[in-house]
């Protein structure tokens, strides 16, 4: 996923080697056990992405916020609305979360289009970043 230049600029990673890869995301999935997915393609069941929901301390007790990154050859296929509008679905039938944040950088259009379909709205800006919230 963070092999194309483009993916990697765009999630604010440099681009890294297939086997660099493999080592951030084993790390990465050993510290969010509880808190990342894959995403699948419907057709054949490969990875072609990941979003994870974790607590954060802001805006109370019960905010939660959501990253994701999709492989390049999927964009403009909707799969991240789908995919985001269905975590947002789960969170608000758990009962358990009250507030949802979802960031990208300046320059992540893709990621602002999707943070926009999904009815987050815009709340601060921080460094590079632009953060929605949404209430739930």
């Amino acid at each position: 996923i963070f092999c194309s230049d483009k993916t990697a600029r765009l999630a604010g990673f440099k681009v890294k080697t297939p086997e660099e890869v493999l080592s951030i995301l084993q790390t990465f999935m050993e510290d969010s056990k509880k808190s990342l997915w894959a995403i699948a393609d419907k057709n054949n069941g490969r990875a072609i992405g990941w979003l994870e929901v974790h607590q954060i301390q802001e805006l109370g007790t019960k905010t939660y916020e959501i990253g994701y990154c999709l492989n390049e050859s999927c964009w403009g296929k909707g799969i991240m609305p789908e995919v985001v509008l269905a975590v947002i679905k789960e969170m608000r039938e758990s009962g358990e979360v009250e507030k949802l944040i979802c960031s990208h950088f300046e320059h992540n259009e893709q990621s602002k289009r999707v943070i926009e379909k999904c009815g987050f709205r815009y709340y601060k800006k921080e460094n590079e970043k632009l953060y929605y919230v949404l209430d739930l």
